[in-house]
């Protein structure tokens, strides 16, 4: 049966009645309907926990991105790039070759190694069991068989930087999960597809300033970001690498979530010009579906 509040919310956002509050129930409702797919999952979870996250897909990428950003720092940094120690391996080799193993395709192990993802599963295993850990918290792994040694300079040599999603890959999930429960029509479909941009910058706004819990004494927030020449409004995950905590701080920053669309557009007339002097302002999208600052 279908719920006929959630049911309401949808016709009221066909009807042009753009309203976040509408957006954030269905985002909850369809969080329980998820069905597997783990955008619309997420964002209903950071519509529950907004200040702060620790699991789902956007906390694992802004993990994977700390380690690749952390363990390349210290060949590329100041005064680098440096050649790679065996001895002396980077705390965080062990993480990045796992990360960089799962989000390499099939094809690259294939037409890299000769071998298939589920072939140099077995590998990995072997490889992370020859680390030997150093006092100082690097790494050095002993002996290692051929296959073992091309595997581990193939996930060391790429710096991995991929959004957990995108705007594209959400919005469709989020409509498949709306039309298998019955709150969108097919026949609206079509209607509804002139919401995409603004559902996008409405989870931007979601995003936006949230905090991601690496650790009890490591958290980094999220933050909204726009490529004017790129038309690109983003979610990016700011790391720091180098002098961490002093003045000469040096960080590193990658896309969590991304949307193509014109700022000149979907942006309010005075969102690009106005002075701001908080790092992380509080935004939203308005009443006529522009990305603007909560005045």
């Amino acid at each position: 049966m279908v719920d006929p509040g959630h049911r309401a919310r949808v016709l009221r956002l066909l009807k042009g009645k753009f309203r976040t509050v509408d957006l954030n129930d269905l985002f909850l409702f369809a969080r329980d309907h998820h069905d597997g797919r783990k955008s619309v999952r997420d964002i209903g979870d950071f519509v529950a926990h907004r200040t702060e996250r620790d699991r789902g897909e956007v906390s694992e990428t802004v993990r994977d991105w700390l380690t690749a950003a952390r363990f390349f720092a210290h060949r590329f940094g100041p005064g680098g790039p440096f050649p790679v120690d065996v001895n002396r391996l980077p705390a965080e080799t062990p993480a990045l070759l796992q990360s960089n193993f799962r989000l390499l395709e099939d094809r690259l192990f294939i037409s890299n190694l000769g071998i298939k993802k589920l072939v140099a599963s077995r590998r990995l295993k072997s490889l992370q069991k020859s680390f030997i850990q150093n006092s100082d918290g690097t790494y050095r792994y002993t002996e290692l068989e051929k296959g073992d040694t091309k595997l581990a300079n193939f996930l060391m040599s790429m710096l991995i930087s991929k959004p957990a999603f995108n705007n594209d890959e959400l919005f469709r999930d989020f409509v498949a999960i709306l039309r298998s429960t019955g709150l969108l029509q097919r026949e609206e479909t079509s209607e509804f597809a002139k919401l995409k941009i603004p559902i996008g910058l409405h989870v931007i706004t979601i995003l936006h300033g949230c905090r991601i819990k690496i650790s009890d004494s490591e958290k980094f927030r999220l933050q909204f970001h726009i490529d004017l020449k790129r038309h690109i409004f983003s979610i990016i995950a700011s790391v720091p690498t180098h002098n961490i905590g002093e003045q000469n701080q040096i960080s590193t920053a990658s896309d969590m979530f991304s949307l193509i669309a014109d700022p000149d557009i979907w942006c309010a007339p005075d969102f690009l010009t106005t002075p701001v002097d908080d790092e992380f302002p509080a935004i939203e999208v308005n009443e006529n579906q522009q990305i603007d600052f909560i005045h």
